[in-house]
């Protein structure tokens, strides 16, 4: 099972996932006065259960990922990845930019196979060979209420 790897549908189907995605968008300010970028990994444990590990959120509009050249973090098997773009004026880019897409190639061990990035209106994702997809919108997606986007 470990050698499979899982597709983006069953990690969407996660609920634990969607779960911690949905506390990351939430806990991240989107278009908020203190937008902070939030994220972490996406594993599957020695059950083949999925869930997502968050990092600590950064003081600034970015987040680092600490490299795993092994595939592992805190002894699970890495299988995405995923991020917020919550500065939501003009200036800022809500699609993947050209580091997260990079990330993605070069440095899958970490990445994993599925990094998402989860914007105000969009949800997307980038595969190992940096090809970028919308999967749908953030709201549908994460299954927001209207008191999420809404605080």
């Amino acid at each position: 099972m470990k050698n499979e790897k899982p597709t983006r549908s069953e990690l969407l189907a996660s609920r634990s996932v969607i779960s911690e995605m949905r506390q990351a968008y939430v806990a991240s300010d989107v278009g908020g006065l203190h937008p902070t970028e939030q994220g972490g990994f996406l594993v599957r444990d020695a059950q083949a259960n999925f869930t997502a590990i968050r990092l600590p959120a950064s003081a600034s509009d970015s987040l680092s990922f600490p490299l795993c050249s092994n595939g592992l973090f805190q002894g699970q098997e890495i299988v995405g990845s995923f991020h917020t773009h919550p500065n939501a004026g003009p200036e800022w880019r809500q699609e993947p930019s050209p580091q997260d897409i990079r990330l993605s190639k070069e440095y899958p061990e970490t990445m994993g196979v599925h990094q998402f990035v989860i914007s105000r209106e969009d949800f997307y994702h980038i595969d190992n060979d940096g090809l970028v997809t919308v999967v749908g919108r953030t709201a549908e997606v994460l299954k927001l209420g209207d008191e999420e986007l809404n605080p």
